[in-house]
């Protein structure tokens, strides 16, 4: 039998991978000497909420006691204290099985096969809300930071493939060994994967929409669009297309089929002189807002989108 089929045997797959996200993230096994392990977590103050959050989704399928609360001298603050939540378990076989998989005597380690079995959207809102920090700047997402600095570069490039391959998110490490994300539509992407799982009292990591400022000037009518082909009428085609564009539309194809399937870059080399009217800007201002995409790479989709209808009906005409 698996260690999986084990772990199962104990607890459900949804909560297993809950609090394999906690410890991938705030939580941890305590370990004394040949006592068995305790599972632990701790957040601060202002994150009462979250931490009495977990403890409610747990409880049910581990002993652990409800949040207490700390108080914790330490001098590096100004107020010379730190106020913390914690939960802590009382023992049971459960934690026993998981301290073999995520612990090598006293040092945590990643169970990466464990994680690839469980990590679901859910779980990795989970692991976001306790160690993951969205960086705004400007007006746009700049990145996503998983505070992995504890684990091994080896584990973090085992992290790294399986987020590519559970979830089509192209992480990299930085100077600090933490997971990053650069890529505007994949940062947006992956909070699209999340946003149905933050607590209200971690609502910070989710993007401020509201201050999502336009690419596009007010008085800005004339703008060079690149495409992978040539028009030849292209203010006409262009505004052609954008009649019958619906953003709210596009944006829930995006998600749930386009981004899977426009991973691979499409080389923009024709470039073409339109005007817009305010309208058509808007639309295409609300669709990069929420996707992350620039316009020409919109455009393109919906191009590509109209050809395939065509091609479905036993059209050949591109246009």
């Amino acid at each position: 039998m698996g260690l999986l089929e084990e772990l199962l045997e104990h607890i459900p797959l949804r909560s297993l991978s809950l609090i394999n996200a906690k410890l991938l993230g705030d939580g941890s096994l305590t370990i004394e000497g040949t006592k068995q392990p305790r599972f632990r977590f701790q957040h601060s103050y202002s994150d009462k909420g979250w931490c009495y959050f977990c403890y409610e989704s747990l409880h049910s399928y581990i002993p652990i006691n409800p949040p207490r609360y700390k108080k914790n001298i330490d001098p590096r603050v100004n107020a010379g204290f730190s106020e913390t939540f914690y939960v802590q378990s009382r023992t049971t076989p459960l934690l026993t099985l998981l301290k073999k998989s995520w612990y090598a005597g006293k040092k945590k380690i990643i169970p990466l096969q464990l994680i690839e079995q469980t990590l679901s959207p859910e779980s990795l809102a989970w692991w976001y809300q306790d160690d993951g920090h969205l960086v705004w700047k400007n007006g746009s997402p700049r990145k996503i930071i998983l505070s992995t600095d504890n684990f091994t570069r080896e584990e973090n490039f085992g992290l790294i493939k399986i987020l590519r391959e559970l979830f089509h998110l192209e992480f990299s490490l930085d100077g600090q060994n933490r997971l990053c994300l650069y890529d505007q539509p994949q940062i947006l992407y992956f909070i699209f994967l999340v946003q149905d799982y933050i607590h209200p009292s971690m609502a910070r990591k989710l993007p401020p929409y509201s201050q999502i400022t336009s690419p596009i000037k007010s008085h800005q009518k004339r703008t060079t669009i690149y495409l992978p082909f040539q028009l030849t009428k292209p203010t006409k085609e262009i505004r052609e297309i954008l009649f019958k564009f619906n953003p709210e539309t596009f944006i829930a194809n995006w998600y749930r089929d386009l981004y899977k399937s426009h991973l691979t870059t499409t080389t923009l080399i024709y470039s073409h002189q339109v005007t817009l009217i305010e309208l058509e800007q808007n639309k295409i201002f609300m669709t990069q807002s929420r996707t992350g995409l620039r316009m020409s790479e919109i455009i393109t989709i919906l191009f590509f989108t109209k050809a395939k209808k065509r091609l479905s009906k036993g059209q050949t005409s591109f246009r």
